[in-house]
């Protein structure tokens, strides 16, 4: 269905302009909202394990060397939680230091 937005329908109003006018967003608006910060997590989650990835393959010298020990090392990662891979960031973070 398509809407035409002569931007004084309430229709085209940004879900922010919604609430200021005292209305509440949609249910479309919730899902695009979900949809973002689901990407976000996802985008965030991928990164960090590149990070640990490349952490443990320097750690490990294994650059052009032992390729069974990278893919262990990289399904360990996989198999984590963004939240078990957020939580091991401090750890890190202070052994820089």
């Amino acid at each position: 269905m398509l809407i035409d937005c002569n931007h004084s329908s309430t229709a085209c109003q940004s879900p922010t302009a919604r609430r200021r006018n005292g209305q509440l967003p949609t249910l479309d608006d919730v899902y695009r909202k979900f949809g973002e910060a689901s990407e976000a997590a996802q985008l965030l989650e991928t990164e960090r394990g590149t990070l640990l990835l490349w952490e443990q393959v320097i750690a490990e010298d294994l650059l052009g060397g032992d390729g069974e020990r990278a893919t262990e090392i990289m399904r360990a990662i996989n198999s984590q939680t963004l939240g078990k891979l957020l939580a091991e960031l401090p750890v890190n973070i202070i052994e820089r230091g």
